[in-house]
């Protein structure tokens, strides 16, 4: 290719700035879902382990929904154009102090800025940053350093290095960019760059050293996208695991005949479903086809309850422990109808309309369910400390052996109760009154989500 076809392609590389400034609004959309796209396929990535990224060969295209595409993608554009914005606010500060430092030289500043040694060095930075040099370097050093440095430092300061790293690659590119606008001026190519052809060969140079800054620029800003998801992916699992009474994510639990798994929630279109396996510690896509049911709840909101601790019951705690013990047995492990009803108070019995043993013993022996469930399917319980519900009352009457403290079987108790079964758990709060002198369960309803928890969690310090 000689140089007058040189000199007639350079339009239509003037023409490419100038139809994407011309229409920049669809060029900012595009990159908006581009950026989200790639930052999306980190952040939902299947191959992650707690241990290695590259754990597992990668899928090319993870299939998250339309929405969560859109909604990463103005998230993390919003993001980089911020700090595009401070880097070119602080190139802006930079350049005037520059200016105004070289305006107010006194004679003994213009002598030390003489020095040979100290003007080479300053030169040769600015040419450095000035150049694509220092740019491809914070891009190659940036990329190899995720090889080089631990992957739970890079977990712990996701955020930090994610704004320290484009915060750079946007410095550096506009001084990049400065640099090469200067050389421009200083050899007037803006006013005669027609008239010679040798500048004309120089200025096609220039804009291709644009083109390819720009496209590697793209590239490395890619690559550490995806990178900087998986990072984020990585770094909600942490807070999962290490901050468990201070989750503030959704949480959603997939049945699928006798079997359940427990997901930290990622995405969920019409065919799949993306979430973070708690029991395995990876994230998985798990087709719709594979599971019966899903049930999604918020973590934040979970109440957690001391868990029984035997050791320290005290007598009435006790009795309600092993009436619980009573109401499970004989309700779903042996089903006897008459001991079970010894079990409830005035208030359960009536709610079932004071039906008799023998009939209940029929209707169970005939239809063992409860709720859904076959009573064959129960596995058995665990429950919580009981503890009075509410913490005062209003009834209570002090107690003979001391006047300050009410009488425990004047207050109503409350235990929260999980329940496993064959296909699920089940979450009920049972609460316990003391009557005809013996401890009996008063009220059986299901309750929100919880989770227990042992000494010294300061859960076992207030009521469940």
């Amino acid at each position: 290719m000689d140089n007058q076809e040189k000199r007639e392609r350079i339009p239509s590389v003037v023409d490419l700035f100038t139809r994407l400034h011309k229409h920049h609004y669809a060029s900012i959309a595009f990159a908006c879902l581009a950026a989200g796209f790639i930052y999306v396929q980190g952040l939902f990535s299947p191959f992650l382990s707690r241990t290695f990224i590259f754990g597992e060969p990668m899928q090319i295209i993870v299939p998250v929904s339309y929405q969560t595409t859109i909604i990463n993608g103005v998230f993390v554009t919003a993001k980089l154009a911020g700090l595009c914005f401070l880097a070119y606010l602080i190139r802006i500060v930079v350049r005037v102090i520059k200016r105004e430092l070289s305006k107010g030289k006194t004679p003994r500043t213009t002598r030390l800025s003489g020095n040979r040694t100290i003007n080479r060095i300053r030169k040769n930075l600015n040419a450095f940053l000035e150049s694509g040099n220092s740019y491809f370097f914070v891009h190659i050093f940036g990329t190899l350093a995720f090889a080089a440095i631990p992957f739970s430092f890079l977990v712990s300061h996701a955020g930090k290095l994610f704004a320290i790293y484009f915060f750079c690659s946007f410095y550096l590119l506009l001084s990049y960019f400065s640099g090469q606008d200067g050389e421009w001026e200083r050899d007037g190519y803006r006013d005669d760059m027609m008239k010679d052809p040798h500048k004309q060969d120089r200025k096609h140079m220039i804009f291709s050293m644009y083109i390819f800054a720009t496209v590697i620029f793209c590239l490395f800003m890619g690559v550490m996208l995806y990178m900087f998801g998986v990072l984020f992916q990585a770094q909600k699992a942490e807070a999962y695991v290490r901050n468990t009474d201070q989750r503030s994510f959704k949480m959603a639990s997939l049945y699928s005949g006798e079997s359940a798994k427990e997901y930290i929630y990622l995405d969920l279109s019409k065919d799949y479903f993306i979430g973070f396996n708690t029991a395995s510690g990876r994230s998985e896509i798990v087709p719709s086809k594979s599971y019966d049911r899903i049930e999604l709840w918020d973590a934040a909101k979970q109440v957690r309850a001391c868990k029984l601790m035997p050791s320290i019951l005290k007598p009435d705690e006790d009795s309600m422990t092993k009436v619980t013990e009573a109401y499970y047995t004989n309700h779903f492990t042996q089903p006897n109808a008459e001991a079970y009803l010894q079990t409830v108070g005035e208030t359960v019995y009536r709610s079932i309309q004071y039906i008799s043993p023998v009939i209940l013993q029929k209707a169970w022996n005939n239809d063992p369910e409860y709720e859904g469930k076959k009573f064959a399917d129960f596995y058995g319980y665990e429950m919580s400390m009981p503890r009075p519900y509410p913490e005062t009352s209003p009834n209570a009457k002090p107690s003979t052996n001391a006047a300050a403290v009410p009488d425990p079987k004047q207050l109503v108790y409350r235990a929260l109760i999980m329940e496993y079964w064959r296909t699920e758990k089940a979450y009920t709060e049972l609460q316990y009154k003391y009557e005809n002198n013996f401890w009996k369960i008063s009220s059986i309803q299901q309750t929100e989500r919880f989770s227990f928890a042992v000494l010294p969690d300061k859960a076992c310090f207030s009521n469940p």
